[in-house]
């Protein structure tokens, strides 16, 4: 086919299945963690290609390719990368802070952006009790009614009306009043141990070794297994310290 006489749209999807057929070259080569693939999916999103009609064409989620784009944008000079291991993990952890921290409301017609907000002002809320306090507790003071009239003579001898205890104090009154053997341990239906946070820091930890092997070719090297065998060991001991204190099986 001559190109001078191509008109410019078959031109262009041309260049676009070109692009998608590099995707999965790459995938097909184990290549997910290269600045080869950031660079393809730039390419497409340069063409006019959303983040979705990307990760459907590239069967690829969408946060995959908005992080695989933001690397290639952010670090836009070949000459001047970091490891591709190193870039993802920095635009990750943006991702993932960013998710965290609220973030302000848009402004509108002229009002400036509203902050969130974190806390309720009220000018009668009261400081929190700490726990110590809740414990400490005194009881409440007992209502004194007033001297009556003269009878007789000699006036009516007061009388001490004590307000009874609320069921909410008299739950702190008997958590106060315990033996103390079972402190320290978490109540009926309480989590003791959120086990989700742990899982969430060792899957990094195992995608890093992973991400470091296809950067460089070490992936199935004894230096890369070495360093998962660490890591399963740690996994191990930690779970059987959780076994122990616990008095419970740790979770798979």
């Amino acid at each position: 086919m001559n190109r001078e006489l191509t008109p410019p749209a078959i031109l262009r999807e041309d260049a676009e299945k070109a692009l998608v057929s590099r995707v999965k070259k790459l995938k097909a080569q184990a290549s997910t963690t290269s600045w080869d693939l950031a660079d393809a999916y730039m390419g497409l999103k340069e063409m006019g290609w959303t983040g979705r009609r990307i990760a459907q064409e590239c069967e690829e989620s969408e946060t995959h390719v908005s992080r695989f784009l933001a690397c290639a944008k952010k670090f836009a000079v070949p000459q001047t990368r970091p490891p591709f291991w190193q870039a993802y993990q920095e635009i990750t952890a943006k991702a993932e802070t960013e998710a965290v921290e609220p973030k302000p409301l848009p402004a509108s017609e002229g009002f400036p952006p509203t902050q969130p907000v974190t806390s309720l002002d009220t000018s009668i809320s009261t400081p929190p009790v700490t726990r110590a306090e809740r414990l400490n507790m005194k009881p409440p003071t007992p209502f004194t009614l007033p001297s009556g009239p003269s009878t007789n003579g000699q006036a009516t001898p007061t009388r001490s009306v004590s307000t009874p205890p609320s069921r909410t104090q008299q739950r702190r009154g008997a958590a106060a009043g315990d033996s103390g053997t079972n402190e320290g341990k978490p109540k009926n239906g309480a989590v003791g141990f959120d086990w989700k946070p742990f899982h969430s820091a060792y899957g990094v930890l195992v995608r890093a070794i992973d991400l470091l092997g296809n950067a460089y070719g070490c992936k199935e090297t004894p230096a890369a297994e070495g360093l998962r065998a660490q890591l399963k060991k740690f996994e191990s001991e930690f779970k059987s310290l959780y076994q122990k204190v616990a008095k419970q099986k740790a979770p798979e």
